[in-house]
């Protein structure tokens, strides 16, 4: 059975949000929840930014720029 955490959703719709990617879970997970908001409510855009720095593992820049796959294939981002 799956709980919904967050009842209330926070109206964007008029909105240019700036997300950054850290190539952890728990920016990821921001994305993956913002996915689950009703359409009239999310961003109007949404701009995603991540720095990529040697001391990242390798596997890191393939985790983000799948997350980056994900976000634009939701309808109203980017």
């Amino acid at each position: 059975m799956q709980q919904e955490m967050f009842i209330q959703y926070e109206d964007f719709s008029d909105e240019d949000i700036c997300m950054g990617l850290s190539g952890g879970i728990n920016s990821a997970a921001v994305a993956c929840w913002l996915a689950t908001w009703p359409e009239e409510l999310k961003p109007r855009s949404l701009h995603l930014f991540y720095a990529h720095f040697e001391e990242h593992s390798p596997d890191t820049y393939a985790f983000v720029k799948d997350l980056i796959r994900f976000c634009k294939g939701l309808n109203t981002l980017l």
